[in-house]
């Protein structure tokens, strides 16, 4: 049975990952780096979403429709 450990202690993750295999670290360092980019583009297309919304907003208040703005690309 292995045992739980808290994540958010670096401390004690250090510690631990000192007793994986060379493979079970490459393959823990694969998964966090796939964690890091998925929150990279969620905070990427949040950022996104926000300035399309803020120009949008701004079009708006200076009476210029989306198509329009489209049409003069």
């Amino acid at each position: 049975m292995q045992s739980k450990i808290d994540l958010t202690d670096i401390e004690l993750l250090r510690e631990a990952s000192k007793q994986l295999t060379s493979d079970q670290l490459i393959t823990a360092q694969q998964w966090i780096e796939g964690l890091i980019q998925e929150r990279h583009e969620t905070q990427n297309q949040r950022i996104g979403d926000r300035n399309l919304k803020q120009m949008r907003g701004l079009m708006a208040k200076a009476g210029i429709s989306w198509d329009e703005f489209q049409k003069a690309l």
